[in-house]
């Protein structure tokens, strides 16, 4: 385990752990998608399934979450909180805009020698920022009212996903 890195590998079975949790880290690694200048990097998030409801549906406030809405103001969502230590604007505009684009992609399983940012954030500290990082991808004030209906996090559905990215010295690119 890397200095800051929540997560153990373990070769006797070969998966990730969190150091006091019981079970093994769910994971999936997604393959890149499309050709980018700059180096190749793997970025840890941490992957909730959500459940919500919407007191209405103005498209002024809700410009996102129509997306996911299947019946009258009730829908679901997957909400993607970055994992690594990517500072707190670069992982909120990055967490958010994955969120809000709940990307397809498919699934590798191996980095292929492409480096990975360490995931320095655990699933316990992730969780209560779910309902945060869904806000800002619907809203831009992320207001708690806007979600009165309700909003639930399904811990079955709970998932550490590496997103390829290009990274530049200034920015890092999806490459989904």
């Amino acid at each position: 385990m890397e200095k800051n890195e929540v997560l153990a590998y373990c070769p006797n079975c070969k998966s990730l752990h969190e150091p006091g949790e019981k079970s093994n880290v769910d994971v999936e690694i997604a393959k890149f998608g499309n050709v980018r200048v700059g180096e190749r990097v793997y970025v840890p998030f941490w992957r909730f399934f959500c459940n919500f409801k919407v007191p209405s549906l103005d498209s002024d406030k809700h410009k996102n979450v129509k997306n996911f809405i299947k019946e009258g103001s009730e829908g679901k969502i997957f909400v993607y909180i970055p994992a690594a230590d990517l500072g707190p604007k670069e992982a909120l505009e990055t967490g958010a805009y994955m969120t809000a684009v709940n990307p397809s992609y498919s699934t590798t399983f191996s980095f292929n020698d492409t480096v990975h940012l360490n995931c320095v954030k655990s699933s316990a500290s992730a969780r209560p920022e779910v309902q945060f990082y869904f806000l800002a991808a619907e809203t831009s004030q992320g207001r708690d009212d806007d979600v009165a209906g309700g909003f639930s996090v399904d811990p079955a559905h709970e998932k550490l996903v590496f997103l390829p990215y290009y990274r530049s010295e200034e920015e890092l690119t999806p490459a989904l």
